[in-house]
């Protein structure tokens, strides 16, 4: 293996990088990012740039410089800037060496200074699925670095599935009745958890889930039993509710931990808002537990309620009027109507707290695909106190465009007719249930997700935490595109280069939007992008070769072109586990080594039709 060439003093300096991507932190952390030395492959390339553009073979002069940095590298002007590597009034190849390798060349380039004034329905969202959860959707654990670890790489919208501390609230069996329903559950999901199991066994092309930062590898329990209450000491042993993937062997983590996890990341690497939507499966005490930890956790970050009328909202507030600022996603109440059609509060049963005035059933979002094993779901009620959290992001259960607002938050409805129609309402849908409204009525879709808020999750059917494809999904408009973060796959790759230096809010396209860009057309066009190859380095060896092996190593390089064209519909209405689209694919000759020369072969994509340019990504 050919030795590196050490860099100028001058570009020898650097700051440490996180690995992890997938939210765009990580890309954006990377544009300060300098290269300590260069491979002889890579220099020959550099070499023979710098004397293309050195005319008078002289050394550049700064006019040159500066022809080249704006011509040919799109980048600032260096004549203001006196500590630029080229700045100089004439600069040799080791000045230009350290061009190369400074972060002023960084090919990702600063991100564009989009208007964060729209109403929040204008932006995509760097958004998460089960947050909680650091390997498969069955069996692995549940971790509140997990939410740490994705705050850190630029998420803005997290998942949590709130579940009792203990049974007394939300069940009316007897403890013997509930003995028997749980043994017989455990039997009937540790079949269908072998199956799953096998299933997962003949998938080698699917890379095992990777674990947040600082959680342990879930690994297959031997016991199959079923979460204990969670207590903490600072509650005088009082059961708290807890986080947990429901109706699964997953492990529980207690839900202030999660609040205090969020607390302490929010706004670490952005002050932009995050949503935390809440899935909601505790009972009615537990739930005023929940109430006073986020009030506590998140005190001085939830938006202020203090005379909020959801009837006077118009539009959704803009991401850069709630700064610091966490919104809540959570089912709202309705009055129960009596046969005299008079409204009446409802009340709970004798175990309800009494000043608990006001409640409404709820099912979970992905209670329609259930993952093998899975029973159904029981339905929640939501109290008041909880449901007020949800100012600007009320969830409402989706069953069409046209459902009828009656029930819940009639005065906000006023003179709308549909629940569709009221400003601060959200829906979330299945990747499958978006896919057969995209059959049925795709102009709805899109012009409802112009307005008003939409989240779409993954299958129930991936328990292995594979994901979705967001770029069919972003095409639709839809603002939260809810990933599994665990998971290092094609879904989180795409949601790095969508999100990549955004800081998790990504102004939409021209056409997407509502309001004022209504009547906007998309502008799509038909794209074709060449992109050269010169050189790699220092590319890491597989995981158990070792370093005498590095010269067998055969790299290569594979472009593809991902549009989000939906014909990815079909592979989700046909139940296909990946329900990926086909994109388009290049790939150049295989070479040898970790310091590959791959001699400028050139990768061509040419004439894609139907293109929308800001929703379109190589990977």
């Amino acid at each position: 293996m050919s030795a590196s060439q050490p860099l100028p003093a001058s570009a020898q300096t650097g700051r440490t990088v996180p690995i992890q991507a997938g939210g765009g932190a990580p890309s954006s952390n990377s544009a300060h990012k300098r290269l300590e030395t260069l491979s002889p492959s890579v220099i020959k390339h550099l070499n023979q740039i710098f004397h293309n553009i050195d005319t008078t073979k002289t050394g550049l002069s700064k006019e040159e410089a500066s022809r080249f940095l704006r011509e040919t590298q799109h980048d600032s002007d260096p004549s203001s800037a006196d500590t630029h590597p080229l700045s100089k009034d004439s600069n040799g190849f080791d000045d230009f060496l350290a061009y190369m390798a400074s972060e002023t060349s960084n090919a990702l380039g600063a991100p564009k200074s989009h208007n964060l004034t729209y109403p929040l329905s204008n932006y995509y969202i760097s958004s998460s699925h089960n947050t909680y959860l650091t390997g498969n959707q069955l069996y692995s654990e549940s971790t509140s670095d997990a939410y740490r670890n994705v705050l850190l790489r630029g998420c803005r919208c997290l998942e949590i599935d709130v579940w009792d501390g203990d049974d007394s609230s939300s069940s009316d069996s007897s403890d013997s009745e509930k003995s028997q329903k749980e043994s017989a559950y455990k039997t009937r999901l540790k079949s269908k958890l072998d199956k799953a199991k096998t299933k997962v066994g003949r998938s080698p092309r699917k890379p095992a889930p990777m674990p947040a930062s600082g959680a342990p590898v879930a690994t297959v329990p031997e016991e199959f039993s079923l979460p204990t209450p969670w207590t903490t000491s600072s509650s005088s042993n009082r059961a708290e509710p807890r986080v947990l993937h429901g109706y699964t062997l997953t492990k529980e983590v207690s839900f202030r931990e999660v609040c205090h996890a969020i607390r302490d990341s929010a706004f670490v690497t952005s002050d932009l808002p995050i949503i935390v939507s809440l899935e909601v499966h505790a009972g009615i005490e537990q739930q005023e537990i929940m109430v006073e930890i986020m009030n506590h956790a998140w005190k001085g970050m939830l938006v202020d309620t203090q005379g909020f009328e959801a009837q006077d909202v118009d539009q959704l507030p803009s991401p850069d009027s709630l700064r610091h600022k966490i919104l809540v996603k959570v089912k709202g109440t309705a009055p129960k109507i009596e046969n005299n059609g008079t409204s009446e509060e409802t009340r709970g049963d004798s175990k309800e707290p009494e000043n608990t005035v006001q409640a409404v059933r709820t099912t979970s979002s992905t209670e329609d695909e259930r993952a093998p094993g899975q029973q159904k779901k029981k339905k929640t009620k939501i109290i008041q106190s909880l449901s007020q959290f949800g100012i600007y992001t009320k969830s409402f259960h989706f069953k069409h465009f046209n459902q009828p607002g009656k029930s819940i938050m009639a005065d906000a409805l006023a003179d709308r007719k549909t629940e569709a129609e009221l400003p601060t309402h959200v829906f979330s849908l299945s990747e499958k249930k978006v896919a057969d409204v995209h059959e049925t009525d795709p102009k709805t879709l899109f012009e409802h997700n112009r307005q008003f808020m939409m989240r779409a999750y993954p299958s129930g059917m991936r328990v292995t935490s594979s994901n979705l494809e967001p770029t069919f999904l972003w095409r639709q408009g839809i603002q939260m595109v809810a990933l599994n973060w665990q998971r290092w796959d094609r879904g989180m790759m795409l949601n790095e280069g969508m999100f990549a230096g955004e800081f998790g809010w990504v102004l939409k396209p021209e056409g997407f939007r509502g309001q004022k860009d209504k009547t906007t057309q998309i502008q799509r066009r038909s794209l074709s992008l060449t992109i050269e190859v010169l050189a790699a380095q220092q590319l890491p060896l597989p995981t158990g070769m070792e370093e005498k092996h590095a010269a067998k190593l055969r790299p290569y390089v594979k472009g593809s072109l991902h549009t989000g064209e939906p014909e990815v519909i079909s592979k989700i209405a046909a139940g296909k586990d990946d329900g990926q689209e086909e994109a388009v694919k290049r790939r150049t000759k295989t070479r040898t080594g970790v310091n590959p020369d791959f001699e400028g072969e050139k990768l061509h994509f040419a004439n894609i039709p139907n293109v929308v340019e800001e929703l379109a990504f190589v990977r």
